[in-house]
């Protein structure tokens, strides 16, 4: 009998600690999810106007002579990098969310 009751509580306490594990794993997710949202907020509201402007500026100066060719490209990668960043951001929010509902369900 007593045996049989050690059994149930490690059971039931392995349950408890895995359903646990789950709600800090859900958590972490959620935190996740939230930063990453921030993220491409910012982007959103900011950084893709920063791009846009970037772009048409260094073009414009490009073909006016006013920078060379190697400022050309240089702006081009540092507008290039901030898009990057933002689909790195997207992806890392698509990836939390499917994580998120795979919990969930």
């Amino acid at each position: 009998v007593n045996a049989a009751k050690i059994a149930s509580d490690s059971q039931r306490l392995m349950s408890e600690n895995e359903m646990n594990s789950m709600r800090n794993r859900q958590a972490e997710l959620l935190n996740e999810q939230s930063k990453y949202l921030e993220f491409l907020n910012y982007y959103n509201e900011t950084g893709k106007p920063l791009f846009d402007e970037i772009l048409r500026s260094s073009l414009k100066s490009y073909q006016s002579g006013e920078i060379d060719f190697y400022r050309f490209v240089s702006s081009y990668e540092n507008a290039y990098q901030i898009h990057l960043d933002y689909l790195e951001n997207l992806l890392r929010y698509n990836i939390s969310n499917a994580t998120l509902r795979y919990f969930t369900k």
